[in-house]
């Protein structure tokens, strides 16, 4: 069996969420499906590497730079995987009652995207009598079926954080713990997105950069966060599933963004 792998080279925080006088302690969310299936799904600290090896709580202000982070998981070569990612920062209140309040939101994300790929691919298909297998197929094999499965996706995840996630990122950000004395409440999203793993693709490896600008709802907290991300998509395909080698040689197919 093949593998994908998503690798988040840097997270930059070009202005962090918090008001000047404040750092971040921030959230990583991500969520992996492999067609139908979420096979994974982590909570995690951003890691500050200024603080190795010290009691410290990660905390972030602008210009710092976090620990890589993201995944490797076993696939098939036309299979289609999905990585859901966020941030959230939650630096309003008590360390030790973030992870409690970051675990639930992941929880919440598992609930709602999973029923996105058996969604996208009744709307781009056009059927809802299809097995697994069919739509596996029928995705690996038309470009223009796959790219409207991939807007219906998007469509669906932008839906799903305004009804769904956003509300309750707010309530969980809310619930967490009593706010810390002096300290405006600037907890929630600082960045949210997805990426798509194509059957048999990306080969080769594909280099991602995005900024990304997250909400902020209360003046007090300053300008909203701004996060770069530099992020390389990897897929080692399984040999045994293409065939058998031949000697015409390879067809190289550059993919961009």
């Amino acid at each position: 069996m093949g593998t994908c792998t998503l690798t988040v080279d840097q997270t930059k925080i070009l202005n962090h969420k918090s008001d000047s006088r404040h750092a971040d302690n921030d959230w990583i969310s991500l969520v992996v499906a492999v067609n139908d299936k979420v096979i994974l799904w982590e909570t995690a600290p951003l890691r500050n590497p200024k603080f190795a090896g010290q009691s410290q709580l990660n905390i972030f202000g602008d210009g710092d730079v976090a620990y890589p982070w993201g995944f490797t998981l076993p696939c098939k070569n036309a299979d289609t995987v999905i990585a859901y990612y966020s941030v959230i920062n939650l630096a309003s209140y008590a360390y030790e009652d973030q992870l409690a309040a970051a675990s639930q939101f992941t929880e919440q994300v598992v609930d709602v995207v999973g029923a996105f790929y058996d969604e996208a691919a009744q709307t781009a298909l056009g059927s809802r009598n299809l097995d697994l297998p069919d739509v596996v197929a029928q995705l690996a094999a038309d470009a223009s079926l796959f790219d409207l499965f991939a807007s219906e996706v998007e469509r669906l995840l932008a839906a799903a954080f305004q009804d769904v996630l956003g509300p309750v990122l707010k309530q969980l950000a809310e619930w967490a713990q009593i706010l810390i004395t002096g300290r405006p409440d600037c907890n929630g999203l600082v960045l949210h997105d997805y990426l798509i793993f194509k059957p048999y693709q990306p080969e080769p490896s594909l280099l991602i950069t995005k900024t990304y600008e997250g909400p902020q709802n209360n003046p007090d907290c300053g300008e909203p966060p701004h996060t770069f991300l530099g992020m390389v998509m990897t897929r080692q395909l399984d040999k045994i599933e293409n065939g058998p080698l031949r000697h015409s040689g390879r067809v190289y197919q550059k993919v961009g963004f």
